[in-house]
């Protein structure tokens, strides 16, 4: 039976304003991913700095070859491409590492291990070659500097430490970089919760489509 034109509307209302909430926060996440690249550029562009060529200051080498059917139940964290993709009984490194993705759709992500965390071979491991460089800001400094344009246009998108080598960072003196790394952490504090407040916002509106369809809203 279809609804009188008044409860159809009422519906369509409360539909409309679940998706405009969901939007909004969809926006403020939007925000938040630019706010950090304008304070990068804010801080660092044109500001003096020596700029180096990453082949200059970072020597990257391959994480060790672990598949998802080889690793075993533990509690050490496997870091792939993306991110992390699954966990382990062993791990490479007891300190945190800068990996860049290797291959794949997300070549060119830069990600921070955890502690006794184990890189396949999918992913490249930093190993930094000046002392004025600190990890809290390549990790972000990286990012902005889209790596990923640097993959293979041929079959499958890879990246390698020739391809990256001429890509190149600002230098800024370690203050500035902690400042700059300060700022951004709590950029990402405030995206964590925005990006959990869109996903309960998305949440809902399923939910209430699902009991519109059903007679039930």
């Amino acid at each position: 039976m279809v609804p009188a034109l008044a409860e159809q509307r009422r519906i369509a209302a409360i539909l409309d304003h679940a998706d405009a909430l969901r939007a909004k926060r969809r926006q403020v996440l939007a925000h938040l991913d630019a706010l950090t690249r304008s304070i990068f550029n804010e801080m660092f562009s044109g500001g003096g700095f020596e700029c180096v060529a990453l082949r200059e200051a970072i020597k990257w080498r391959s994480g060790k070859f672990l598949p998802a059917k080889e690793q075993k139940p533990g509690a050490h964290p496997v870091f792939g491409g993306n991110g992390v993709n699954g966990s382990h009984d062993d791990y490479m490194f007891e300190e945190p590492r800068l990996v860049v993705g290797r291959v794949g759709a997300y070549c060119g992500a830069v990600h921070l291990t955890k502690p006794f965390s184990w890189v396949t071979d999918n992913a490249l491991i930093a190993t930094l070659l000046r002392d004025d460089l600190t990890l809290d800001y390549l990790l972000p400094a990286l990012s902005l500097a889209n790596l990923n344009q640097y993959a293979g246009v041929s079959g499958q998108p890879s990246i390698s430490a020739g391809k990256i080598g001429d890509a190149s960072i600002p230098v800024p003196p370690p203050e500035l970089q902690r400042t700059f790394a300060d700022r951004v952490a709590k950029i990402e504090i405030q995206t964590a919760v925005t990006r959990t407040a869109e996903s309960t916002a998305s949440d809902l509106l399923a939910s209430l489509q699902s009991r519109a369809f059903r007679g039930e809203l």
